[in-house]
């Protein structure tokens, strides 16, 4: 999981990469020794109630969402046993202001992965179904995004956010559905 193989991974990663650089080499390189205040947030999948998806390849869950909710069904692109982490966008927008006000002395790793619950494909439909009993789910499985999807972790460790500056998601994945989505 860390060394991407997608454009939009490995971005990320060089974009971290640089942060780390100036945050600890900027004293060395500048001659105002101003120093670079990094700090980045590694998010899984968000889920808002709002935006619809635009096709990204971690979109089967928030698509489903929005399909059922609008249409009644869903063709998920992914296999039932698909597991990627998510989190709702309220807690996502939490995050980054828990982040934001820590003192930068209180801030050690810069680099933090956040995360609220981590449901399968099929996992999700059945907690839909819950609230739209006569929803559908099919399966048309996309090879090439089954594989990415398969090359990602399952699941996020974000013990160093609790660890360093306290993070704790609001939603679980019942409370996304039921307090979030659903209102």
């Amino acid at each position: 999981c860390l060394n991407p193989m997608t454009v939009y991974g490995t971005n990320k990663l060089y974009i971290e990469k640089l942060g780390l650089y100036y945050s600890s080499n900027y004293e060395q390189l500048s001659e105002n020794k101003t120093f670079i205040d990094f700090r980045s947030l590694r998010f899984p999948g968000l889920i808002s109630s709002t935006t619809i998806p635009s096709g990204g390849t971690s979109d089967f869950i928030p698509e489903m969402w929005h399909n059922i909710k609008n249409k009644g069904h869903y063709e998920c692109f992914v296999n039932e046993d698909s597991r990627l982490p998510f989190m709702a966008m309220p807690d996502a927008i939490k995050s980054i202001i828990d982040l934001m006000k820590q003192e930068q002395s209180t801030i050690k790793s810069r680099i933090y992965n956040v995360t609220s619950f981590n449901p399968s494909a099929l996992e999700f439909f059945n907690s839909v179904q819950s609230i739209y009993p006569n929803a559908k789910l099919s399966y048309n499985i996309n090879k090439v995004r089954q594989k990415i999807v398969d090359s990602w972790p399952d699941n996020i460790n974000d013990s160093l956010a609790t660890k360093e500056w306290g993070w704790k998601p609001n939603y679980n994945l019942n409370d996304t559905i039921q307090n979030y989505l659903v209102t």
